[in-house]
């Protein structure tokens, strides 16, 4: 018996070391843009993980938020659904219901929902976010949400409920982090769809001023908040448009 256990540790060792490595190995290839190797690599180590039980582990975690990383870029919503949706299950599990990461990974649920033409469930979702706030000391979530909010009620034409979550979403996010950048761009957009036009110059200059001085000029040589939008987006990672929907 103790020679059994002792092979059946070596054997786990060795299952969550290569799945390790597997997933490394998607990071890998995801940087340099094969998403299909990357989609193999991580496919295959959670394919692992889950054959020995070990699926339900902060590391089988990380590999499905990976999965629905990467079904988010290759415009796969259902499976980004999925994912995420066990992402939840999984981290409430192991985290519990107020951690921030498991909250990140309600909110990648109810952006699932709302890229999948879904905005009354993706709402819903990020309304029993909201109300979990008082517990989450993570600004730079609570910020994302908040923002995330804006875009599906400004998608909905929920301006007033939008403005006020803008609000809140730049009070919240740290002021060096390119959140900020994001936020004052659909702030931008806010003020344009209400007719503010004073509001909306005030909030593209304000955003403008955080870009570095060399992309300044670029931007100022388009209209509206596009380039603002790119600016901030290449650098945050932003908030991605619906795939199937169009945006004013």
């Amino acid at each position: 018996m103790p020679l059994a256990t002792a092979l059946n540790h070596r054997v786990e060792a060795d299952v969550d070391l290569y799945a390790e490595f597997l997933n490394n190995m998607g990071a890998v290839t995801v940087a340099s843009g094969d998403l299909e190797a990357t989609r193999d690599y991580w496919e295959r180590a959670a394919a692992l993980r889950e054959t020995h039980g070990r699926s339900e582990s902060l590391k089988g975690l990380e590999t499905l938020a990976n999965l629905g990383f990467l079904a988010r870029a290759q415009h796969r919503g259902e499976d980004m659904a999925a994912l995420y949706g066990r992402a939840v299950a999984v981290s409430e599990g192991l985290l519990g219901p107020r951690h921030a990461s498991h909250m990140r990974y309600a909110w990648m649920l109810a952006d699932s929902q709302w890229q999948l033409g879904r905005p009354r469930q993706a709402l819903a979702g990020m309304r029993s976010l909201e109300q979990r706030f008082d517990s989450l000391d993570n600004a730079y979530v609570r910020s994302m949400i908040l923002h995330g909010m804006a875009l599906m009620e400004l998608d909905e034409g929920l301006l007033p409920a939008a403005q006020a979550h803008l609000d809140r979403a730049l009070a919240e996010a740290p002021e060096t982090s390119m959140q900020v950048d994001v936020v004052l761009c659909e702030r931008v957009r806010l003020f344009a769809l209400l007719g503010d036009a004073g509001a909306m110059q005030r909030e593209y200059d304000r955003g403008l001023a955080r870009l570095p001085r060399r992309r300044r000029s670029a931007t100022r040589s388009t209209s509206g908040c596009s380039r603002l939008a790119v600016g901030a987006s290449t650098r945050s990672g932003g908030w991605p448009r619906p795939w199937g929907r169009s945006r004013s």
